[in-house]
């Protein structure tokens, strides 16, 4: 190996090493090496209809997110980041009548207001709602899908916040 070779090895392996030193990724991950930990506290549904597991479901969901995304150390005390918020909307309305003036399909929605903190530079902190849906046809009743569609709309929600948080999108 000739000598600029081996120069231009160890100059490529230490810009690699700086760029890795300064921020680390894992799926698309991109989160400040002074970041070290999180906490997610429950996410309290306000929604004029209430789904009991709701809360816990996207709490969980997101933890879940978060620990198998990142190397992030779960700390139910004071974390370097915070999540928290509440569901602040769960809906199910028509989309489209037909000429029997029944529905034809209708859409279940969820909206959850999230306050991220990040205790070590504030300026990464941030609020913010999110909102996604899950039609479903107008002669099926919704508690015999509900389950299904609160389990995808809550992954999607939960990948939002992921990616608000730790993506920067």
């Amino acid at each position: 190996m000739t000598t600029q070779l081996k120069q231009n090895l160890v100059f490529f392996l230490l810009a690699i090493s700086a760029v890795l030193s300064g921020c680390y990724s894992f799926t698309g991950a991109s989160i400040p090496a002074d970041v070290k930990s999180f906490n997610i506290k429950y996410f309290e549904n306000q929604a004029d209809i209430v789904v009991p597991s709701l809360g816990q479901t996207l709490t969980e969901k997101l933890r879940s997110r978060v620990q198998t995304q990142t190397t992030l150390q779960n700390n139910s005390g004071l974390a370097d980041v915070t999540f928290e918020g509440f569901i602040t909307k769960y809906e199910t309305k028509p989309l489209a009548i037909q000429g029997n003036q029944t529905a034809q399909d209708n859409r279940l929605t969820i909206t959850i207001s999230v306050n991220y903190i990040d205790v070590i530079d504030e300026k990464r902190s941030w609020n913010k709602s999110f909102t996604r849906f899950a039609d479903y046809g107008g002669a099926v009743d919704l508690s015999s899908v509900e389950t299904a569609l609160i389990d995808q709309i809550t992954t999607e929600l939960v990948e939002d916040v992921f990616n608000k948080a730790f993506v920067n999108w």
